[in-house]
């Protein structure tokens, strides 16, 4: 795993630099997208608002100049009413009009030579009380009692004016104006009226337009007859209720029942094809409306040039927006890039920690390039910190290299020492077995006993010297174990203020972290075997002086028997061995307690061995480790 570290590191950082510049990329291209969509949403809502707003302002507009066309008409057609019925009022304010003694054909003469001069009136007439008048200048005499326009008068003693019909006289569209005559005593005595051209009225609502040139038209309230429009031939001849019934078009029926009501307001309808707007007012002191209704279309025209305008500048606009977005964009964001090229150096080039990027801007680039300048003098100081840790943990990885191996050779001699106390210890006890049965045979053979126990005193005392030896270099495996241990905890700390960059760091040094921690279970185990061996070494020690003891008191009894035998009998032979297997015994005793001691500290060996064989391997591995760790550190410049 170490040895692939360089590669795996390789790898991580060009990983690393592709990732900046696809942030980068990325970075640009999102800003890039989502202010064109602001720009273009913005405008679209911009574009869309104006049109609206100006479809509305033109609807409005619309309406404003239909409901002016209809107020227009109406003020129209009240001051020609007015000028009527001043005229008449005028004429019916003359003495001699009100004069209950002149005659009627009198009066008549009055009346015909004021009219004369004025070319509008088709003609005037007075009344008596029983509705006769003189025409044409008292030509004859003619009976009008049965018309409104006498009869009102009379009834109400007020102005009175007919809606526009055909002249039975005449057979003439023509509208009658009458008022009511008084006397000094304000007694109605007579009426005067007058008639002019029943198509006035449409001259005047047809001068006054809207839309595309649509001309008002009137509606009288009493018969819901046309009694002013552009075409003559509809006017008393074209009932607009009637019409509105027989067409079925509801809006159409809302709009002119709202006029039937006599009320002053604009109403929308449709007639399935297209929509209209209606406006209408009544003339003040008659039952007639004036009405004008114009199609949408007369303005959707203006309303599709305004919104070909509108979005020839909304896309003008958009891309002007979009490309001064682009360059701002870009312009801001190329301190990131030098920001990301200084990265990508540090990541895969030199690794120069002492390069900074000079602050150009206030603004919140500014603040990334100061941010960036402050994490790589941090990052400089890290480095620097572990590049001084390197040298030792370095030195530390040497020695403990160094140590492992004494250990091993020092396990090794002790396991080799121990085979040979178990070999001597083996022999011993057939010696000793040997004695037991054949005392006699002890004299020929006690030489050879005697070396032997000399022989197991040594290699114990010498098992006892390793045993020290290899406490001594446990220790100074557990010391370099707790510092590497704390160099990795250092280490990792470092990398992680380093962030993203460190993260490689961070690996090695938990690495490092783990190994230091085997290293410290290892040196526990060796330490807590080497103790029991420790112990064990004690008891052999404690023992081969027992054997040793009884060796000489054996000796000692055998030398004097060989003395003795030369010069006794028989049967004292047998009462003299006697202390001599009494000794036999003990040693034979404290030779079996040594080869359970003996098996004891091979066992304890063999955990040694094999804890020294896991340290020999934790080694090369902390040092593999180091070597990457250096490798790494090297590529940087602080």
């Amino acid at each position: 795993m170490f040895k692939k570290s360089p590669k795996y590191h390789l790898f991580y950082r060009k990983k690393y630099n592709l990732g900046y510049n696809g942030i980068m990329k990325s970075l640009r291209i999102r800003i890039t997208i989502v202010s064109m969509l602001v720009v273009l949403v913005s405008n679209f809502v911009i574009g869309w608002v104006a049109i609206t707003s100006s479809k509305n302002s033109l609807r409005s507009q619309l309406e404003q100049s239909l409901t002016e066309s209809v107020h227009a008409t109406a003020d129209s057609i009240k001051a020609s009413n007015e000028k009527e019925f001043k005229m008449l009022e005028t004429l019916a304010a003359i003495p001699a009009i009100r004069d209950p003694e002149l005659s009627l054909l009198e009066k008549a003469h009055i009346i015909y030579g004021a009219m004369s001069l004025d070319k509008d009136y088709i003609d005037v007439a007075i009344l008596d009380k029983d509705g006769n008048s003189w025409i044409n200048n008292g030509e004859r005499i003619i009976s009008f009692a049965e018309r409104d326009y006498y009869q009102q008068p009379f009834k109400t003693g007020k102005r009175y004016v007919t809606d526009p019909f055909i002249n039975k006289v005449t057979n003439a569209m023509a509208i009658f104006y009458s008022v009511p005559v008084f006397d000094a005593d304000n007694n109605i005595i007579n009426v005067l009226f007058c008639v002019i051209d029943g198509f006035k009225l449409s001259d005047l609502a047809t001068g006054h337009k809207a839309g595309n040139d649509r001309p008002s038209f009137m509606v009288s309230l009493n018969t819901g007859l046309t009694i002013a429009s552009e075409d003559h031939e509809a006017v008393a001849a074209e009932n607009l209720f009637e019409i509105a019934e027989e067409s079925g078009n509801q809006g159409y029926r809302v709009a002119l029942n709202r006029i039937y009501t006599g009320e002053t307001g604009v109403s929308m309808y449709s007639d399935g094809k297209e929509d209209y707007i209606c406006a209408f007012e009544k003339v003040p002191d008659v039952n007639w409306m004036t009405v004008n209704t114009v199609p949408y279309s007369d303005f959707q025209g203006d309303i599709d040039k305004t919104q070909s305008r509108i979005v020839f500048f909304v896309v003008m606009f958009s891309l002007i927006s979009v490309a001064v977005v682009f360059f701002a964009i870009s312009h801001s964001i190329n301190p990131l890039g030098k920001v990301r090229d200084a990265i990508t150096e540090i990541s895969t080039g030199s690794a120069d920690l002492t390069r900074r990027i000079p602050i150009s801007t206030e603004d919140e680039i500014g603040a990334v390039v100061k941010g960036f300048n402050m994490f790589a003098e941090k990052l400089q100081d890290i480095i620097s910190g572990i590049k001084q840790s390197r040298l030792q943990l370095l030195q530390a990885g040497s020695r403990m290299n160094m140590n492992a191996e004494q250990t091993a050779e020092n396990i090794n001699n002790v396991y080799a020492s121990i085979e040979d106390m178990q070999n001597i210890i083996v022999t011993q006890t057939d010696s000793v077995e040997n004695t037991a049965h054949t005392v006699r045979q002890i004299a020929s053979n006690i030489s050879d006993l005697e070396k032997k126990q000399e022989l197991v005193n040594a290699k114990i005392q010498q098992i006892a010297e390793q045993s020290k030896t290899l406490q001594g270099a446990n220790h100074v495996i557990a010391v370099i174990a707790s510092q590497t241990n704390l160099l990795a905890i250092n280490a990792a700390i470092e990398a992680s203020h380093a962030g993203e960059v460190g993260r490689g760091f961070s690996v090695v040094a938990e690495e490092i972290k783990k190994l230091a921690q085997n290293s410290a279970k290892e040196s526990a185990k060796i330490t807590e075997e080497i103790k029991q061996i420790m112990a064990s070494v004690a008891e052999v020690v404690e023992s081969a002086t027992e054997s040793r003891e009884a060796f000489d008191k054996v000796s000692a009894l055998i030398e004097s028997r060989q003395n003795r035998l030369q010069y006794s009998a028989r049967q004292d032979e047998t009462e003299d061995i006697q202390p001599v297997l009494n000794e036999v015994s003990k040693l034979q005793s404290v030779t079996s307690s040594m080869k359970e001691i003996m098996r004891k500290i091979s066992n304890g060996a063999d955990l040694i061995n094999r804890s020294g064989n896991e340290l020999g391997e934790i080694a090369p591995q902390l040092k593999s480790t180091i070597d990457v760790i250096s490798e790494q550190i090297d590529l940087f410049q602080v």
